[in-house]
């Protein structure tokens, strides 16, 4: 199963549709491989999310994410709030938030996540030989880049952002901010 995670905001969403579309277009009708597509909820919201054919699987559900992801056999997104999962599960992963990606050239800033993931992730030129299994995922990498970037393996990291950011809004430090999940 390959899961393609898509995002809302350009210049992200113009780089990840286009790999998307040559995602499909490349295996949607290869018996083998099963494209799922995990929309990011503004999409959803706001209408643009571009069409996958009738062969890929569209999952709309929030409650769904980890399950879809643990299920993976490789996940296309860009390396947001959906990678602490990912390293937890230690699931092959295409970054698509890298410095190389047109329209990325001084608008996007990626090197500080490009370093702490290293070689937990893969780059998009690496996707064949990530989806036929010629390389696979460093297990070690995945779990420095997890713990450096999530809290726990429960599953509910988002509900801590959420927490965060509602601490921060109303006007708290983050460094004061206590876990209440």
């Amino acid at each position: 199963m390959i899961l393609l995670m898509t995002t809302h905001r350009d210049p992200m969403k113009s780089w990840s549709d286009s790999v998307f579309r040559n995602i499909v277009e490349r295996y949607g009708s290869d018996e083998k491989y099963r494209i799922v597509v995990k929309p990011h909820p503004m999409e959803l919201v706001g209408g643009g999310l571009i069409d996958f054919g009738e062969r890929a699987i569209i999952i709309e559900e929030q409650t769904e994410l980890h399950l879809l992801m643990l299920a993976a056999d490789v996940i296309i997104s860009p390396a947001t709030s959906v990678i602490a999962p990912a390293m937890a599960f230690q699931k092959p992963f295409i970054d698509l938030l890298v410095p190389d990606a047109p329209g990325f050239e001084g608008v996007v800033d990626t090197s500080l996540i490009n370093e702490l993931l290293k070689d937990a992730v893969f780059h998009p030129d690496q996707l064949e030989a990530v989806v036929s299994g010629v390389i696979e995922v460093d297990a070690q990498a995945c779990e420095l880049a997890f713990i450096q970037l999530a809290h726990s393996r429960d599953g509910r990291n988002g509900e801590r952002v959420a927490s965060l950011c509602r601490h921060m809004a109303e006007g708290g430090e983050p460094w004061d901010w206590a876990d209440d999940i």
